[in-house]
């Protein structure tokens, strides 16, 4: 097996403004391995606080490099025996059991599932995920199979690839397709609501039109908004929120306690 890799992860700290249309519109991140976890606050405040609590000090922190290094040069020794050993034919290197198909369609499976159960706008933006997901599937399968070799003592069993390395990869692989799901669920379902509220603002001017007002143009915010509230059959709270992204083109005046506004016809154009 040949693989020109050229990326191997890719972190952030936070998901980026448009992610979902790059996902939908560009082929680069189906051919990673996507992990989207929005970092809850609670989380972020620990960090935080920790980080306060070190800060001015000199931290020595030792993590056991020579460990894995040992590791990884035993398992190149390996591989590299078994390679040898099949001629240097990279198609005999590693070789395939009879359940490797069968757990592989059922994770398959699952993963259809799992997206059949989503809206049909998230499901049509994760799905173009599933062919490159499952070739990672497989891939990962593969290097599962290597990962354990040393650890075998029958040589004739190792290189081989078996249904248990599709469901330890799959632990990895679906639980990052879970949270790419999840997130297009989060995402997409913002979008929408912040394109409904901007679509809110023709109900204000209709209903404004049609209202009515006083000789210099003024109308009762109250009544105004319970009206607006009717025809856009929506909350309260929606309309109050939105009205504060187009509060610069009305114009309000108080009389006593009660609020009156008037819209600005000429900032629309």
């Amino acid at each position: 097996m040949e693989c020109f890799c050229e990326r191997s992860v890719l972190a952030m700290t936070y998901p980026p403004n448009n992610l979902n249309s790059v996902m939908a519109e560009k082929g680069v991140l189906q051919r990673m391995l996507l992990f989207v976890w929005e970092v809850p606050e609670f989380l972020q405040h620990k960090m935080r606080s920790e980080q306060i609590a070190k800060a001015g000090t000199v931290e020595e922190i030792n993590q056991p490099i020579e460990q894995y290094v040992k590791a990884l040069l035993e398992l190149y020794k390996i591989t590299k025996a078994r390679f040898e050993e099949v001629g240097g034919d990279p198609l005999k290197t590693m070789t395939f059991t009879r359940d490797f198909n069968d757990v592989l369609q059922l994770e398959y499976e699952n993963m259809r599932r799992y997206l059949q159960n989503t809206r049909s706008d998230v499901n049509a933006i994760a799905s173009n995920f599933t062919t490159r997901l499952m070739k990672i599937l497989i891939k990962m399968s593969v290097l599962c199979s290597v990962a354990s070799a040393p650890s075998m003592l029958d040589k004739s069993d190792r290189f081989k690839v078996t249904g248990h390395n599709v469901r330890q990869a799959a632990t990895i692989v679906r639980q990052c397709y879970m949270t790419l799901v999840d997130w297009l669920e989060r995402s997409l379902k913002a979008s929408r609501s912040s394109i409904t509220e901007v679509s809110l603002e023709s109900f204000f001017s209709n209903v404004y039109d049609k209202i009515d007002k006083d000789e210099e143009g003024y109308v009762n915010k109250s009544i105004f908004f319970k009206e607006v509230k009717n025809k856009a059959k929506k909350s309260q709270a929606q309309i109050y929120r939105h009205y504060e992204v187009i509060r610069h083109k009305f114009d309000e005046m108080k009389v006593g306690r009660s609020v009156f506004v008037k819209y600005n016809k000429g900032d629309e154009e």
